[in-house]
C-alpha cells in the first residue's frame, strides 16, 4: 500500500522521496536509485524492486 508514500510525496512539492532507514539510504518512492564515483556505480542494498533501468546501468558501466 503506497498510499502514505503518495500523500507525502503530494503534500512535499517534491519530484521524489529518498528513503532512509536505521542512517542507510533504502530506495526512493518512484525511482530506483543508483549513485556513481570514481570506485563504479552503487545501487542501495535493502529488499527493493530491481528495475529494469538500474539492471542495466549496473551491467554496462564503463567501470565493471
Amino acid at each position: 500500500d503506497r498510499s502514505r508514500l503518495n500523500n507525502l510525496l503530494q503534500k512535499s512539492g517534491c519530484d521524489d522521496i529518498i528513503i532512509v532507514k536505521n542512517g542507510f539510504i533504502t530506495d526512493a518512492c518512484s525511482s530506483n536509485l543508483v549513485f556513481s564515483s570514481y570506485e563504479g556505480l552503487f545501487t542501495p542494498a535493502a529488499d527493493h524492486l530491481l528495475g529494469t533501468k538500474r539492471q542495466y546501468l549496473l551491467s554496462h558501466t564503463m567501470f565493471n
